[in-house]
């Protein structure tokens, strides 16, 4: 993802992820070594298959020769043409071809299964994710119903019409529905930086993008 560390100054999240990310096209980095992978195999098949083929090459060369006395130098001139091809090697050449034929049919196949795999588990990750925003929203509805339960509650007390123990239940189960919200909100982060990284991205809390806003329905009021 190119992250190479984690500064240590990630900030409390106090808000939903919000949106569904959105794929931007990225691969992980094992989709990306099964692509190279299946690079490489397909270069050392052409590679061994060109070592079939006849080789050509030319030569040429100049040279000068000094003559003693007062005569001229003789220039001599050569240029070689020539082909060169193997009639038989018993057989390893048509062996590497067969082996590297193999191999970039293994590579294929390990990047459909890196692909499908990567597939599958955004696919997984997306229904975490929206499983989480589900009880998140539920958590959030059960703790704007305790809420108005215990003010109801302590104004029932107040007025005499209750007793301390029905105001400490309903203060306990604010308590509980506040921590179900608090929970539910880390699992839901959670879901989202799984999917995140199904994409190749860090977590926004590692980039510094997260929402900070304060959570709706009233989640953070006494």
């Amino acid at each position: 993802m190119g992250e190479s560390r984690i500064d240590g100054t990630i900030a409390p999240l106090t808000a939903p992820p919000g949106a569904l990310p959105a794929n931007l096209g990225l691969s992980t980095p094992g989709v990306q070594a099964a692509e190279s992978a299946l690079g490489a195999s397909q270069d050392k098949l052409a590679a061994a298959k060109r070592s079939l083929l006849p080789q050509f090459f030319i030569d040429g060369g100049w040279n000068q020769n000094a003559i003693q006395g007062f005569h001229d130098p003789v220039h001599t001139w050569q240029l070689a043409l020539g082909v060169k091809v193997n009639l038989w090697s018993g057989g390893a050449q048509i062996s590497a071809i067969d082996a590297a034929q193999s191999a970039t049919i293994v590579a294929r196949q390990k990047l459909r299964s890196a692909r499908l795999a990567l597939g599958a588990a955004r696919e997984a990750a997306i229904a975490q994710w929206r499983s989480e925003q589900q009880a998140y929203a539920a958590a959030q509805a059960g703790l704007d119903a305790a809420l108005q339960s215990a003010r109801i509650e302590r104004g029932n007390f107040r007025a005499g019409l209750s007793s301390a123990t029905d105001l400490l239940a309903a203060e306990a189960a604010l308590a509980q529905s506040r921590a179900a919200l608090t929970a539910t909100l880390a699992g839901w982060w959670q879901a989202d930086a799984a999917l995140r990284y199904t994409y190749g991205e860090p977590p926004l809390a590692m980039t510094g993008t997260a929402p900070v806003q304060e959570p709706l329905s009233g989640a953070a009021k006494p």
